[in-house]
């Protein structure tokens, strides 16, 4: 992506998202920290599970960390259902900004410009375009950040696990690819 079309893009963000800053940054952050969390916690309970319960032959201790990982898991369901909701209310939040914005610019087009066009178009056009900017540009922008994490956090904690066979796998995958 050239320098221009990601300023462009930079442009887009701010534009959209200009009267809830506070609650992008938010979102974001949360969104950022969750999958942070998620990214990290299931590796290391899946090798506590392996290491000292099964390797060690400790049923007791395997059945403990079995209940605590469903435990966590149904958590981790239940707080990734609240950002999914938080994060619906702030892409609502941008639609309703840019549809009062787009309302208040309608008043300053020529009257001879909006009756060459049909009777809904300006209509439709205020109510489904800020919609589209707002789904589009926020899922993008969050979930391309969201994912930058997660494969960093991703590769951090392979790494931490077991370096060898990260090394091999970052060896082996782009052969294959």
């Amino acid at each position: 992506m050239a320098a221009s079309e990601r300023s462009r893009a930079m442009k887009r963000l701010l534009y959209a998202v200009s009267d809830n800053k506070f609650r992008f940054a938010y979102v974001l952050l949360l969104g950022l920290s969750l999958n942070t969390i998620f990214t990290v916690a299931n590796p290391l309970v899946m090798k506590l599970l392996i290491d000292e319960g099964l390797s060690k032959r400790n049923f007791e201790l395997f059945a403990g960390f079995a209940g605590l990982a469903v435990l966590c898991g149904v958590g981790m369901r239940v707080i990734t259902l609240t950002y999914e909701l938080l994060s619906q209310k702030f892409k609502n939040s941008v639609a309703e900004s840019l549809t009062l914005r787009m309302f208040k610019s309608y008043f300053e087009i020529p009257y001879a410009e909006i009756a060459k066009s049909d009777s809904g178009y300006f209509i439709s056009r205020m109510y489904d375009e800020p919609v589209r900017v707002a789904q589009g540009v926020v899922t993008t922008v969050m979930g391309m950040l969201v994912l930058i994490i997660i494969c960093l956090t991703g590769l951090a904690i392979s790494v931490y696990l077991t370096w060898k066979v990260t090394l091999l796998l970052s060896l082996v995958v782009p052969v294959l690819y």
